[in-house]
């Protein structure tokens, strides 16, 4: 997915995507963006695998404890 900066204005973003526009809190991007940058929003599998992994074996030690027998 592309997203292209419209503006910035009052802390906010103005994204434009397709045909519609978005306002993003600033501190929630990248700094140094400026009108016409393009963002390529990805989903990184990698990632997003290493944190399940990290969730579920934190769930695992949570619920297997003995302490509470």
């Amino acid at each position: 997915m592309e997203w292209t900066v419209d503006r910035i204005e009052n802390g906010f973003v103005i994204i434009e995507c397709d045909t519609k526009t978005f306002d993003i809190p600033a501190d929630l991007l990248p700094s140094g963006l400026k009108e016409g940058d393009v963002i390529d929003l990805v989903i990184n599998a990698g990632k997003t695998e290493k944190k399940r992994l990290s969730a579920e074996e934190r769930l695992k030690n949570l619920f297997d404890k003995k302490d509470f027998e």
